[in-house]
């Protein structure tokens, strides 16, 4: 998985992969890994200069803890921006569901923000132009939920 997501995002140009699974106390958590990102024109321009990426590779969907423990992580490292990949999809019972949309809300009152992308999202990427556009929508769909 991380070898994977280090190939897809290295593709977006200006971005360099700076450190990758740093945090051996949580690495029955996620994957960690940090890019830096020179904000190419035909990159992601629009993204700050740190880019962590956790990706969760646990069996079960993504839920509101997951989300309150990625939160948590950008927190203490001073970040506004994050990236949590949830391969397998999101909590499927509704109120779950709402609960991780209502973390999410909250963390834009505290200026971060985080974008998660699916599984199912990677499906259609065959480029790093398809990758920066997916970006693109997701941060749209953030200011609008």
């Amino acid at each position: 998985m991380e070898e994977l997501l280090c190939d897809l995002f290295k593709k977006i140009p200006g971005l360099s992969i700076t450190k990758r699974n740093e945090d051996k106390k949580f690495e029955d958590r996620d994957i960690e890994i940090i890019f830096w990102n020179e904000q190419k024109s035909d990159g992601f321009y629009f993204l700050p200069n740190i880019i962590p990426i956790g990706a969760h590779r646990w069996l079960e969907k993504i839920e509101k803890e997951h989300i309150k423990w990625f939160l948590r992580r950008l927190k203490e490292r001073g970040l506004s921006f994050g990236i949590l990949i949830a391969t397998n999809g999101l909590a499927e019972d509704e109120e779950e569901r709402s609960l991780l949309r209502q973390q999410i809300s909250l963390a834009l009152n505290d200026e971060r923000q985080i974008l998660i992308l699916k599984g199912k999202d990677f499906e259609k990427i065959s480029s790093a132009e398809q990758l920066v556009t997916l970006v693109k929508e997701k941060l749209c769909e953030l200011a609008v939920a």
